[in-house]
């Protein structure tokens, strides 16, 4: 089992939770969805709060942690949303045309 996090930790880790927020509703855009990348990007955080070395601003570090759950969720969206163009496709203009417009929506 891991240790709890340092004083030290918990301190720069309540500081940055706003902006860590405001960073993922201004990636997401959707609230809800938002929330939940917030929210898992916390639980990294946390996890893995022996690998912050207080020596560096933890911001910069946790808004990495945080972008990468931004893709990582953009990634998931759009394998579910949009699917991929069928390999073999006798006209590959059109298919890049009309997975362009299925994505359309996503945006």
């Amino acid at each position: 089992m891991s240790e709890p996090p340092e004083a030290e930790f918990i301190s720069a880790f309540t500081e940055a939770q706003s902006s860590l927020k405001g960073f993922c509703i201004s990636s997401i855009g959707n609230s809800e969805d938002a929330k939940d990348v917030f929210q898992k990007t916390c639980l990294i955080l946390w996890k893995k709060s022996g690998d912050w070395d207080p020596e560096t601003p933890f911001l910069r570090w946790a808004l990495t942690v945080a972008r990468y759950e931004v893709l990582s969720h953009t990634r998931m969206l759009l394998s579910a949303e949009c699917p991929l163009p069928t390999p073999g496709c006798d006209d590959p203009e059109t298919t890049v045309r009309s997975f362009r417009m299925s994505c359309s929506d996503w945006r």
